[in-house]
């Protein structure tokens, strides 16, 4: 039996700051114990990714012992309520998720019996501060964004009552190297003009990894985001930052929108011409197009690939290799250190053709090739070399 009957379950909030359901379950006084569980789309995971998660949650269990803390480690759907179950727990506190299959496993633990208390989580914006209803919500982000901007409504500032003593090492790192980017090297004073490059780790912020492992919030960012245009420099680029970040609000209320539908061909039919033939040359690089396949090499050697290079190589299986987009998205899925379920999902939908705003778009990679690899470098690292 466990020491508490109070289950905290964490599937990837891994840190202290702004995170509603440790919170509550700290200040409410009872005792509990946290609950690592995996989630169906890490069942489905690359080694790697696996690798980038465990070591996220490990280092957050290992702070949370420090502060005698309970914590342990379940599989999921029917293996955690079981689990759960039979250590006794009676009453289920988790942040939300804009995940389907996440979802459903909460529902499946509130039919067996076990007490679920759900905190709002991972958004910039509360459900109550957007000028639209979720099932309104806009059909393309620009609408979305002026809609937000126009409001005025404000990033409420994250949960943060937890003391130093409560933040593990990697949610410290993710902070410093997030501070490196920004106060003491100043490279997002840069970020509208670097943002398109493949080649330099600077090029962009890297802050998908570090949010999509939860060891930093989104309200954490946006805000010291705004403390270094007060501090430091206000430009186009600390505000395209803070743009790319609504990007990754906007799939997070289509998600919740779409539901199951999300992942599936619902606003448009589309002519497929199944090929595992052709499936197979794209995951491996070998395409016809050296830029794609510069692409996929180096996503299957590092786990991480630009938004550039994702939305060629995405746009590249959709429409020109003519296969379904959904198989594309799946294998993002396993690969990528930095997977996010709305963002990866809403993605894919948005360069095929078949989200919210269905309009076609088509990337011509020789064309994309030119204007961001004129030296041909990139290729020459990822293509040739493989």
């Amino acid at each position: 039996m466990s020491e508490s009957q109070v289950a905290l379950l964490c599937d990837n909030d891994f840190r202290a700051t702004d995170n509603p359901a440790l919170s509550a379950a700290v200040n409410s006084g009872e005792k509990f114990s946290v609950v690592g569980f995996e989630t169906p789309s890490l069942s489905r995971a690359s080694t790697r990714r696996r690798t980038v998660y465990e070591t996220a949650r490990d280092s957050f269990f290992r702070a949370l012992e420090k502060n005698r803390i309970e914590t342990k480690l379940m599989g999921h759907s029917q293996s955690l309520i079981r689990e759960l179950k039979e250590l006794g727990f009676r009453k289920v506190l988790v942040n939300s998720s804009v995940g389907t299959e996440e979802n459903a496993t909460l529902e499946l633990v509130r039919q067996n019996g076990l007490q679920v208390e759900v905190f709002a989580a991972g958004d910039l914006f509360e459900e109550s501060d957007l000028p639209f209803r979720v099932t309104e919500t806009p059909s393309t982000f620009t609408h979305f964004r002026k809609l937000v901007e126009r409001s005025a409504i404000s990033v409420r500032k994250g949960v943060t009552d937890l003391g130093e003593e409560w933040v593990g090492e990697d949610e410290r790192a993710a902070r410093d190297r997030f501070k490196d980017y920004t106060f003491d090297q100043r490279h997002i004073d840069h970020y509208l003009e670097t943002r398109n490059g493949l080649l330099s780790e600077t090029d962009s912020s890297r802050l998908s990894i570090d949010l999509a492992r939860g060891v930093l919030s989104v309200r954490w960012v946006w805000h010291e985001i705004l403390r270094y245009e007060t501090e430091v420099a206000e430009n186009k680029s600390t505000y395209w930052l803070r743009f790319e970040l609504l990007w990754r609000e906007y799939f997070r209320w289509c998600a919740r929108q779409a539901g199951a539908n999300f992942f599936l061909n619902v606003q448009k039919s589309i002519f497929f011409e199944p090929s595992l033939g052709k499936i197979q040359k794209w995951k491996e690089g070998r395409t016809e197009s050296r830029f794609v396949n510069a692409c996929m090499n180096e996503l299957r050697a590092t786990g991480f690939l630009s938004n550039r290079g994702r939305q060629n190589a995405a746009s590249y299986f959709a429409k020109t290799l003519k296969q379904d987009w959904r198989i594309g998205a799946a294998y993002f899925e396993s690969e990528l250190i930095d997977y996010d379920v709305s963002s990866n999902w809403g993605n894919w939908n948005y360069l095929a053709g078949t989200g919210n705003d269905p309009r076609d778009r088509i990337f011509n990679p020789e064309v994309q090739a030119e204007i961001y690899d004129p030296s041909g470098e990139y290729r020459r690292k990822w293509a040739d070399s493989e």
